[in-house]
């Protein structure tokens, strides 16, 4: 009975320590932690359609997709953003063919830092470097014994940088909700390129015969967006 008592004894100790290490093990993988990342989507347009019904309000930020990565001590870190728009527009009446293609790519990427307000809020801001660049192009074919063909591009690019200040809220400890507010200082060009491409009757057989203009403009510019822009974030 007393070497029973005395296994049991051993079993338990060993059995206790071993418990013992492996929380201590996974106490220390927390501690050793460097970094939390934040992947943020805009939901404005979902809650749009859930809470009313019409058009989707101009919320003024571009930015669909946000990352953060930030050091669990001092909370400073490295954020980029991106989005994407691509629209397309058919029109056919037997005489003119007409097609637009309009695309647009923004991009920032920065640094930034947070601090913790409460349990639930965070508030926190950045220094970000921006680039953007659209394109409209709008095909016409008239359709007639003299097919005239005109492409007209419209070409937008800016960069530049400004501020970021912004706030989330914790729904739990890995979902979140946010918002932005940002002034952007931007500057490049408009240009502004056209085709015509028509049947030249003075010359001999008529060949095709392709003209071409462009304008170029600067421009600058100040961008202010209100924290209008919802995020939905997950932080891992």
């Amino acid at each position: 009975m007393r070497k029973q008592f005395l296994f049991a004894t051993l079993v338990l100790g060993l059995t206790g320590n071993t418990l013992a290490q492996v929380n201590n093990s996974d106490n220390k993988k927390i501690d050793e932690k460097r970094f939390e990342h934040y992947i943020g989507v805009q939901i404005n347009p979902l809650l749009r359609q859930l809470l009313t019904i019409g058009t989707v309000p101009n919320t003024g930020n571009p930015f669909l997709l946000n990352y953060s990565m930030n050091n669990t001590g001092k909370h400073w870190g490295i954020h980029a953003g991106v989005g994407y728009n691509f629209d397309q527009v058919k029109d056919n009446d037997d005489i003119t063919d007409r097609k637009t293609l309009i695309s647009t790519v923004s991009s920032r990427i920065g640094i930034d830092k947070y601090f913790a307000l409460s349990n639930r809020w965070q508030i926190g801001f950045g220094v970000d470097g921006v680039y953007e660049l659209s394109e409209n192009i709008t095909s016409t074919q008239i359709i007639s014994f003299d097919t005239i063909t005109t492409e007209n591009r419209i070409t937008t690019q800016r960069s530049g940088g400004g501020i970021r200040g912004f706030a989330r809220f914790k729904l739990s400890d890995r979902v979140l909700l946010g918002t932005e507010s940002t002034m952007y200082y931007q500057f490049g060009f408009n240009k502004n390129e056209a085709k015509i491409t028509s049947r030249d009757f003075n010359q001999p057989g008529a060949p095709m015969v392709t003209t071409s203009s462009s304008i170029t403009q600067q421009i600058q510019q100040s961008r202010l967006a209100l924290p209008v822009a919802v995020y939905l974030v997950f932080r891992f």
